[in-house]
């Protein structure tokens, strides 16, 4: 009977027949289980082991590392001088500095060991997020833990622990729902806040793209709310009033963050967008959807099995069978029901969610095929925003987000009932039949299978097995009756329904991160004493960098070749490595690059560059032991296409300064004379002091990057630093005795801190006042 309660969607702890007479699952039960399958899924990283395949390498720690040397210097990690001749530091948005774990962590825990820790404890926070959310829309015990098991360690999050600011994105998105449905069931300052408060962490965990998609995906949700709950729509313009200052204050709150990063990003090779091979890159493939019944089906990376091209932590988003399929079922039971015409009740609130739900995993998946799918292609060529990032497989954040949600809804409305018994048992006999077919073939055809059959072989084997285990966790769940006699029997049930899906996802993501031992990350060359520590700088082309990166250590289908190389790929001063050994490189590693370098490595990686043109671009970025950092000339050329003038074999880096159309003139033959000599009395990351003599006017020309917040004198006195040879820094000189300093002052950054200050006062004000309006204002039931 449609009013009888095993047809209402939600059954809640105390609300279900089977659980309510006997003792309930525990509440911390699920957690608990998160909390042991991290432990495990990270054992190594515990021990003491390090992150080091891709990007905590080549990234990250690098970075962090030397940000900490400036702040125990006494300086503010403002500049990276060791890369691309010279790079903003804290501009860099991953490097997120600010972002408060990152900060204690690097005070506080200084070594590698902090990022696999933070990582780590991050799947948790997602998990707790999640926790929080499924919990507040209504749902039990069992439906919110296979949500949060589904989310915290889908394939997604894991497969990029490396990549901590990716997982640190993630693991706030829950969070922003969570406040979210707090404003909506209750607008006051102190939700606001709340809001305000997870909002501002999400923009400073440092990867701007997951950070998009989730704000995207936090807006459509909010919408989506307020359309469907008529218990909300009194109260529709406050809470849209509140969410729009939150989301203001919360920009307010970062500006210190962002406004340097801002000026990077419009300073960048990225300002117009990214070009469309660079950007589809990363894009997913119609035969890894495969992987969302089993994510080993084309073998795994991890131990070297890997068959197919693409990148699997890029493309994988498994979240597990039993949730996938729990999924599965509250969507076409949806469906059912507005085919019948039979409308959800405004009460029915997570059976309300589906369709938006399911709407984001639609959208996910399509975009995630990026220049597969003609819709993502049209979005991509004609809608602005889409051009802002590569690796349109990043989507996949919706889609595990999604299906997550999905399953836990589907959880609550998973009941033992006739019509799911028969559907189990054949799957119980289809994956008994997929394993039997495997083992057969992989053990009686197996010494003449290809390699890439075997695995494929392995594959099925792995999906019938999984298949017969999730078929049993539906026959076994007890009814009514058994539940009766047997007080606990629920509650087993549950629980083994939870390790199940843990079990599933610690198997998924085992391999995916590499380890090796801290002292990885230990010096391996003295810190330079010379004169002049960035000069010598080394440069390799982008097809010898590439083919060491990516052919020789960090292989996309086996995972094993860092580990087995590890001495070798430390050794190989890959940018930004180099950063480590405090080795100079014109190489960078960096998403975003100024404008004026991005163009100059550009032209040096041209493959028909004559050696003459190759032999004074390198002498111009000081490349190479014996070049100087900076010099005199006495002539300049004006060019307004300094990237062509730099290709003309006659031009003489020593004796003539390529400058902008409105740069100075200086003509040798008209002064005549040599130009003068040059002393380098002082030199730090932010600062270098040159003193300067010359019988007639020179240009000091310094072969580093040049960018926004250089500020010049010269005696003491403001000047003016032009672009020279297109993307370093020149300074005119008149005759005689001079001392000419280059410090990095950015404006931005003053500026961004004083909003900043300000917004956190507003913040602070609008908790107090909420602090006291609830405690002031009686909570009604449901808020």
């Amino acid at each position: 009977h449609p009013t009888t309660h095993t047809n209402r969607l939600i059954v809640t702890d105390s609300q279900n027949p089977l659980t309510a007479p006997s003792r309930p699952l525990p509440r911390w039960l699920p957690l608990l289980i998160l909390v042991a399958t991290v432990a495990l899924l990270g054992y190594r990283l515990l021990r003491g082991e390090v992150l080091f395949w891709g990007l905590p390498a080549l990234q990250f720690y690098p970075w962090r590392e030397f940000a900490l040397a400036e702040l125990r210097a006494g300086r503010l990690p403002l500049w990276n001088p060791y890369n691309g001749a010279g790079s903003p530091l804290f501009a860099n948005y991953q490097i997120a500095l600010l972002y408060p774990p990152n900060l204690l962590a690097l005070l506080l825990i200084p070594g590698p060991q902090a990022m696999g820790w933070l990582a780590t404890l991050h799947l948790i926070w997602a998990g707790v997020g999640f926790w929080l959310w499924a919990r507040r829309i209504g749902l039990s015990t069992l439906a919110a833990g296979i949500g949060v098991l589904a989310y915290a360690l889908n394939g997604a999050v894991v497969a990029r622990l490396g990549t901590q600011p990716m997982v640190d994105a993630a693991a706030w998105l829950p969070w922003l729902l969570w406040a979210v449905e707090r404003l909506i069931r209750r607008p006051s300052l102190l939700n606001g806040a709340l809001l305000t408060g997870c909002l501002s962490l999400q923009l400073l965990t440092g990867h701007a793209q997951w950070t998009a998609y989730s704000l995207a995906l936090t807006a459509l949700y909010t919408g989506y709310r307020l359309w469907i709950a008529p218990i909300a729509r009194a109260r529709v313009l406050p809470v849209v009033a509140i969410a729009i200052g939150s989301a203001l204050l919360a920009v307010g709150v970062t500006a210190v963050q962002l406004l340097p990063t801002a000026e990077l990003q419009h300073a960048s090779q990225r300002a117009g967008g990214v070009d469309e091979t660079f950007a589809l890159n990363f894009s997913d493939e119609w035969p890894s959807l495969l992987t969302q019944l089993t994510p080993t089906f084309y073998g795994n990376p991890g131990d070297g099995s890997y068959i197919i091209k693409g990148a699997a932590f890029e493309t994988d988003s498994y979240v597990g069978l039993l949730p996938l399929l729990l999924a599965v079922l509250i969507s076409g039971h949806a469906l059912r029901r507005w085919r019948k015409l039979r409308p959800i009740r405004a009460d029915d609130l997570p059976l309300s969610l589906v369709p938006c739900l399911g709407l984001i995993v639609i959208v996910a998946f399509v975009f995630a095929l990026g220049k597969n799918s003609p819709i993502y292609l049209f979005l991509f060529r004609h809608l602005p925003g889409f051009n802002l990032f590569q690796a349109p497989a990043r989507w996949l954040l919706w889609a595990t987000f999604g299906l997550s949600a999905l399953a836990a809804i589907g959880a609550s409305y998973w009941q033992n009932n006739r019509l799911l018994v028969r559907p189990a048992r054949l799957g119980l006999a289809a994956g008994i039949g997929i394993t039997l077919i495997g083992t057969g073939i992989y053990f009686g055809l197996g010494a003449g299978l290809s390699r890439d059959l075997k695995t494929l072989t392995l594959g099925l084997l792995t999906l019938g097995i999984q298949v017969m285990l999730v078929a049993i966790a539906f026959i076994s769940q007890p009814d009514s009756y058994r539940a009766a006699r047997r007080p606990n029997a629920r509650r087993i049930w549950s629980t083994a329904v939870l390790l199940l899906v843990a079990a599933d996802l610690l198997w998924a993501g085992a391999l995916l991160n590499p380890t090796a031992p801290a002292s990885f990350y230990d010096p391996q060359r003295a810190t330079s004493v010379s004169a002049d520590p960035f000069a010598a700088r080394q440069f390799r082309t982008d097809s010898a960098i590439s083919a060491a990166q990516f052919d020789q250590f960090l292989r996309f289908n086996d995972y094993q070749a860092a580990v087995r190389l590890q001495a070798d790929y430390r050794a190989a001063d890959l940018p930004d490595m180099n950063l480590l050994d405090r080795l100079p490189s014109l190489n960078t590693f960096e998403p975003l690059r100024p404008a004026g370098i991005d163009r100059y490595l550009q032209t040096l990686n041209k493959p028909d560059l004559p050696t003459p043109v190759l032999a004074n671009l390198l002498i111009a970025a000081a490349v190479g032991p014996q070049a100087p950092r900076a010099w005199l000339v006495t002539a300049t050329l004006p060019s307004a296409d300094p990237v062509s003038a730099l290709q003309d074999p006659a031009w003489q880096p020593y004796q003539t300064t390529i400058v902008e159309a409105n740069g100075p003139t200086l003509t040798a033959a008209s002064t005549g004379g040599t130009a003068g000599t040059i002393t380098l009395q002082d030199q730090t990351p932010l600062t270098s002091i040159w003193a300067i003599h010359s019988d007639q006017p020179v240009l000091l020309t310094v072969a580093d990057t040049y960018y926004p917040g250089w500020q010049a004198t010269l005696d003491g006195q403001p000047t003016t630093i032009y672009r020279a040879n297109g993307a370093f820094r020149a300074v005119a000189i008149p005759a005689g005795d001079h001392t000419v300093t280059m410090r990095y002052q950015p404006g931005s950054l003053l500026t961004g801190a004083a909003i900043s200050a300000g917004s956190l006062l507003l913040l602070a004000l609008a908790l107090i006042g909420g602090a006291v309006q609830a405690a002031s204002t009686p909570i009604k039931t449901g808020e």
